[in-house]
C-alpha cells in the first residue's frame, strides 16, 4: 500500500505543478480552465454522466476483424503493462479495437517518443508531456489534427466540450488545431496541511486556521516536545518545497508565476514582492525559533515517513489522500486530521489541486485508422465507457445498492488501479471524483471540503513564440535557481531579509525579470483572446 501510493503522488506531483505555483510556464501543453468541478461526497454520479447521453458506439469499426491501434503509452502507475488489466480487456471486446500497447517508463518517455516519431514505424499515437517536444512536432506537421474528427465523429465527447466550455481552449494550438485526446480529471489531488490530533488533545488546543494561530501551537507543541519537529516537510510532496507552497498559499505569493485571480497572471517574487518579503520574515522567524524542520532543506522522503510514523512531526504539509497511512487507524500508527488552510495577514487562504485536464496523449499524422480511432475515443467518453474506466464491470467490480454503485469489497484503493485499471492514470478518459473516495480514509473528505472555495484558479500553460521561448530559456536558466537559492537562504538566515531584499529584488531585475513578466503578460493576453 505504501509503495503504491507514493507512486502515484508522485505521478501527482507532476501534475499538481501544471496547476500550482510554478517557477516557469512553457510552450504547447494544456490549459486549464476554472470551472474544475470539485470532488464532493455526493452519492450520485457528478459531472461525467452528464456531460453525455444514450450515444454509445458499440464498435469503432464495421469491419469484420479488430481495429488494430498502436499507443505509446506511459507504464502503469505500479509499473505493470496498462493492456494487462481487467477494464482495458473489455474495453477492447466492446469496442472491436485491439490495442498495442507500448508501454514506455515515464523517466525515459521523451527520449522514447522522440525516437518512434522519428522511425518508420509511428505509432497511431504517443504519450508526450515535454512541451517543447509537443510544440515542435506539432509545427512540423507529425500530429493529426482531431477537431474536425471530433465534430463529425464524436458526439459524446461534444458533449463533454460543451460541459466543459475551457476544455477546447486548453487543446487548440496557435495554429488554431487540436491534437490531443482529452484526459479530464475530476479526481482531485491536492496538498494540505495535517496536524497532530495527539498533540492538540494533549494539549487542549483548537485547530489553527490563521498564521499568527498556527505559529502559537506550533511553540505549543516545542514547549511540551522539546525533541519534536513542530513544522515538517510532506511525504512525496517536494521535500522542502512543501514548507514554502504552504506559506505561499497563506501570504497570497508563489515563487514563480501564478494566476492570483482571473486577469491577474503575476510572478509572484517581483510583482507580489511586499507579500513575498511578509512570508520570508515569517517563515524565518519560525527557523529561529526552531519550529521547522532544522533538516529540512536536506531531509529525504523516507526521513519524513520516518519522523511522521515515529509521532515526531506536530503538522506536515502533504497529499490530502494520506489518510489511510497517517490518518487514525493507518498503518503508521498515528493521529493526523487536516488542518484547514491557513489565512495569512490579509486575511484570505488558498489552496492549490491538480489541473483537471491531462491532455498529454496526441494522434501522430501516421494514424492508419483516424475515424475508427476517434470512434473509438468516442465511446471512452460515453456513458458506458464513462462507468467502465470507473467502476469497471457491474458485478465484478462493483455492485448497485440503493440505485447507487459501490466496489466490491475485493476492489482496495491499493489495488483499484494496479490489478484493475479502474482510473488509470496514463490513459486518458473521463475520470470522475466519486469511485475513489467510496474507498478513501473518511477524512479525506474533510479536506475536500476545507479545500473547496479556497481553491486558487488553475493558470492555463501559456505558448510562446519561437522567440519568446528562447528568452524565457535564457531569463529563467539563472533566474529560477537564484530564487530559490536566495529563498532558501532568506528563512535559513543566510541571508538577512531586512537589508537584503532589495538587492535581492535588484538582482532580478539584472536577470531580465521586467522582460520576462512582459512575455507572460502577453501569451496570457493571446490567451484571453483565442
Amino acid at each position: 500500500m505504501k509503495k503504491t501510493l507514493a507512486l502515484m503522488l508522485a505521478i501527482a506531483l507532476l501534475a499538481f505543478g501544471l496547476a500550482s505555483c510554478t517557477s516557469q510556464t512553457t510552450a504547447a501543453t494544456t490549459t486549464v480552465a476554472t470551472t474544475a468541478t470539485s470532488a464532493t461526497t455526493t452519492s450520485k454520479e457528478t459531472t461525467a454522466t452528464t456531460a453525455t447521453t444514450a450515444t454509445t458506439a458499440t464498435t469503432a469499426t464495421t469491419q469484420a476483424g479488430p481495429l488494430e491501434i498502436s499507443w505509446m503509452l506511459g507504464m502503469g502507475l505500479n509499473g505493470q503493462p496498462v493492456e494487462t488489466k481487467l477494464v482495458f480487456d473489455e474495453l477492447e471486446k466492446r469496442t472491436n479495437v485491439k490495442l498495442n500497447l507500448i508501454d514506455i517508463s515515464l523517466a525515459d518517455m521523451s527520449q522514447k517518443v522522440q525516437t518512434a516519431m522519428l522511425s518508420s514505424d509511428v505509432p497511431d499515437f504517443v504519450e508526450l508531456w515535454d512541451p517543447t517536444l509537443v510544440a515542435q512536432f506539432g509545427a512540423a506537421g507529425k500530429f493529426h489534427p482531431v477537431e474536425d474528427l471530433y465534430q463529425q465523429y464524436a458526439p459524446n465527447l461534444m458533449k463533454v466540450f460543451a460541459a466543459w466550455p475551457d476544455l477546447g481552449k486548453s487543446m487548440t494550438f496557435d495554429d488554431g488545431h487540436m491534437y490531443a485526446v482529452p484526459f479530464i480529471m475530476e479526481r482531485e489531488f491536492f496538498l494540505n496541511g495535517s496536524i497532530n490530533n495527539a498533540w492538540l488533545t494533549e494539549l487542549s488546543l483548537p485547530v489553527p486556521t490563521t498564521v499568527d494561530e498556527f505559529e502559537n501551537v506550533l511553540k505549543a507543541f516545542k514547549q511540551a516536545h522539546p525533541d519534536s519537529i513542530p513544522f515538517g516537510c510532506g511525504p512525496w510532496a517536494g521535500t522542502y518545497n512543501s514548507i514554502i507552497w504552504c506559506m505561499e498559499n497563506a501570504f497570497n505569493t508563489c515563487m514563480g508565476p501564478r494566476l492570483f485571480a482571473p486577469g491577474q497572471y503575476l510572478f509572484g517574487p517581483y510583482e507580489k514582492k511586499d507579500q513575498y518579503k511578509a512570508m520570508l520574515v515569517y517563515m524565518n522567524r519560525l527557523w529561529e525559533e526552531k519550529l521547522i524542520d532544522p533538516q529540512a532543506f536536506a531531509t529525504t522522503d523516507d526521513q519524513i515517513v520516518k519522523d511522521i510514523t515515529a509521532g515526531k512531526i506536530g503538522y506536515h504539509f502533504g497529499w490530502a489522500n494520506g489518510y489511510d497511512l497517517w490518518g487514525k487507524g493507518g498503518s503508521y500508527g498515528v493521529d493526523y486530521i487536516p488542518n484547514p488552510p491557513l489565512k495569512g495577514p490579509d486575511g484570505t487562504a488558498h489552496e492549490s489541486r491538480t489541473n483537471p485536464f491531462q491532455n498529454f496523449n496526441y494522434m501522430t499524422s501516421a494514424c492508419k485508422d483516424p475515424v475508427g480511432c476517434t470512434k473509438f475515443i468516442d465511446y471512452i467518453f460515453s456513458d458506458e465507457g464513462i462507468i467502465l474506466m470507473n467502476w469497471g464491470i457491474e458485478g465484478v467490480t462493483y455492485t448497485v445498492m440503493n440505485g447507487n454503485k459501490v466496489y466490491k469489497p475485493e476492489v482496495t484503493s491499493a489495488n483499484r488501479i494496479s490489478k484493475y485499471g479502474l482510473g488509470e492514470g496514463q490513459f486518458p478518459h473521463y475520470e470522475i471524483a466519486l469511485p475513489e473516495l467510496t474507498i478513501t480514509n473518511k477524512m479525506t473528505f474533510t479536506a475536500v471540503s476545507y479545500m473547496q472555495g479556497n481553491e486558487w484558479p488553475i493558470p492555463p500553460t501559456l505558448r510562446f513564440t519561437d522567440e519568446e521561448q528562447t528568452q524565457v530559456n535564457q531569463i529563467t536558466g539563472d533566474m529560477t535557481p537564484y530564487i530559490l537559492q536566495t529563498t532558501i537562504k532568506f528563512i535559513n538566515g543566510e541571508m538577512d531579509v531586512s537589508t537584503d531584499f532589495d538587492a535581492f529584488i535588484a538582482q532580478l531585475e539584472t536577470m531580465g525579470v521586467q522582460d520576462y513578466c512582459n512575455i507572460l503578460h502577453l501569451a496570457y493576453q493571446r490567451y484571453n483572446n483565442q
